[in-house]
Order: structure tokens, then sequence, then C-alpha cells
């Protein structure tokens, strides 16, 4: 199945901490958003499918068989991965050129170890920053908001390099 680069597979945290603190109108850097059933429901369930749905995004739903996911199950190995979770692993080997997007530490190494291109609501910022969907000033107070209005954890080491990454940007 061919993908454009615009094209991401998302699970329920970017959304969500996106959400939190009013920046899910950021998810529009991508064309197509894929999801499954499983990430769906639990974005329904935080009232975030909806929001999502109210800024006409391109929103495909997959349907991904818990049958699928048990072989994916045993290979995850230590990693204790949701249904959630081991259906976007599926979809990114479904859908080999999309961008992943994930907060989940654990899902993002497995992930990575496959070779596929990751990127949480840290990197969306910064990618919507990139593409000129909000200047500096807006970067910084989105990032701040992630560290203190969201659900997201984040370690200080990380927080430490995002924030000297922030004041490495030419204003």
């Amino acid at each position: 199945m061919g993908v454009g680069t615009r094209t991401a597979i998302t699970d329920t945290g970017p959304p969500l901490h996106l959400c939190e603190i009013n920046q899910e109108r950021q998810i529009a850097l991508f064309e197509l958003l894929i999801v499954s059933q499983f990430v769906r429901d639990e974005l329904a369930s935080h009232n975030v499918w909806e929001r999502l749905k109210r800024l006409g995004l391109n929103l495909r739903v997959e349907v991904v068989a818990e049958s699928s996911l048990a072989s994916l199950k045993s290979i995850a190995g230590i990693e204790r991965l949701s249904n959630a979770d081991l259906s976007v692993w599926f979809l990114a080997r479904t859908y080999k050129n999309a961008l992943i997007l994930t907060d989940d530490l654990a899902l993002r190494r497995v992930l990575e170890n496959e070779g596929f291109l990751v990127v949480g609501s840290v990197g969306i910022l910064f990618r919507a920053y990139t593409e000129g969907r909000m200047n500096k000033a807006e970067l910084i107070q989105a990032i701040n908001k992630l560290f203190t209005e969201s659900s997201l954890y984040l370690s200080e080491g990380l927080k430490r390099r995002v924030m000297k990454r922030l004041k490495a940007i030419d204003c």
C-alpha cells in the first residue's frame, strides 16, 4: 500500500498531548493520519477523536485483528505494549514509508530498532515551527505548556535537551 511523505500513523499520545495544550491543529502537518481502531477508541475516550474530526483532517481508521498482534507481542519481548501500541507497530509494517507518531518510549524503541522514523509531540511542534506554522515565541510557549500542562512525561534530561535546542533557534 503506497503512502505519501505526509502520511503518519499515530498512537494515542501525540494527539492527546497536543489537544491538552490546544495545539491539535499541528496534526494538520500530515495529509493523512492513520490510526487503528484501538487508538481511535482511546482517543474517543479522551474526547480527542471528535476534536480531530472537527479540524477536517484526513483520518483513516484501519481495523487490525487482535490475532495479527500475537506475533508482535512475542517479538516485543520485555517491552510491555498494549494492543493500541502493537497495532501502531503492525500498521508501521504495513505502511512502511509513513512517519510514526508516538510519545511512548517502549514503542519508540521497538520501532526505531526496525528502522522506522518516529516523532513525538515535541518533534511535531518543532516541525510546525520549521514549516512556518508557528513562530519561535509560540513554539516556546507550546513546549512549556507540554512540559507543565499536558499528561506527557518527559525526563529532566530530555527537557534540558529540548530547551537547549530551543535556545539554539535563530530568531
